[in-house]
């Protein structure tokens, strides 16, 4: 393959996982506390002048921007001011989520709504009754005793956290954990966090880069089609 046409290739490849990004955004744009993905990347042309191989050179980075808190009233409703992510149990291992609309099942056992449970310590969260309170520490309050505390798994902006849906994220190895920190950290009950994906950014997104990937394809059809006017001209010689 010609540089040209290996040029046009990696740069339909980068619009592609483009239009993947915005695409998962804007799918999730009313799940609560999910971050938005920023597509980052120098761009295939960048390969060419360094002389490495093109490709798609686009890469998915997390928004650490805090989404809005909006009180709720709800118990068991959980929102995180500041750093930090929820832990649940899943199947798989533990999944990572700032996602707070919990459920309670008949046992107490606090889970989200598709039945993952909610981790305090190094155990799933469960609650005698509704009469309980959570503090922004994390405490879980039943009458005048602390019956657990949720603790927060800390990842930074270089943590590789994949989307796995619902909210929900998976970690290479199990994140640290560690108690919400004032100043740093603080869990509002009765209140969720919402997404931070602004749907009339990433809808310009989407059509500039729709744009930019017919523009790509038109212009690789053209070289195709001159290579191919060149190479029948060739047989004339």
């Amino acid at each position: 393959m010609t540089d040209i046409a290996a040029l046009v290739t990696a740069t339909l490849a980068n619009d592609q996982e483009r239009l993947r990004i915005i695409a998962q955004n804007l799918a999730n744009a009313s799940t609560p506390a999910y971050r938005a993905e920023i597509p980052v990347g120098t761009g295939a042309f960048a390969s060419l002048i360094d002389g490495s191989q093109p490709g798609s050179a686009v890469e998915a980075h997390r928004s650490q921007r805090q989404g809005a808190i909006q009180q709720t009233g709800r118990k068991l409703d959980l929102a995180i001011e500041g750093e930090g992510w929820f832990r649940v149990q899943a199947p798989e291992g533990v999944r990572y989520t700032r996602r707070g609309d919990f459920e309670m099942d008949p046992s107490g056992r606090v889970q989200t709504a598709q039945g993952l449970p909610l981790l305090a310590g190094s155990a799933p969260l469960s609650l005698p009754n509704m009469d309980f309170e959570i503090d922004a520490q994390g405490a879980v309050r039943v009458g005048s005793g602390v019956l657990d505390r949720i603790l927060l798994a800390q990842a930074d902006e270089d943590t590789q956290l994949v989307y796995v849906g619902e909210g929900l994220y998976a970690a290479a190895g199990e994140l640290p954990i560690a108690a919400p920190e004032a100043g740093t950290a603080s869990i509002r009950q009765g209140a969720i966090e919402r997404g931070n994906v602004d749907p009339l950014q990433e809808m310009v997104a989407m059509m500039q880069t729709v744009r930019h990937f017919g523009s790509s394809a038109q212009a690789l059809r053209a070289y195709d089609q001159m290579l191919d006017a060149a190479i029948n001209r060739s047989g004339d010689f």
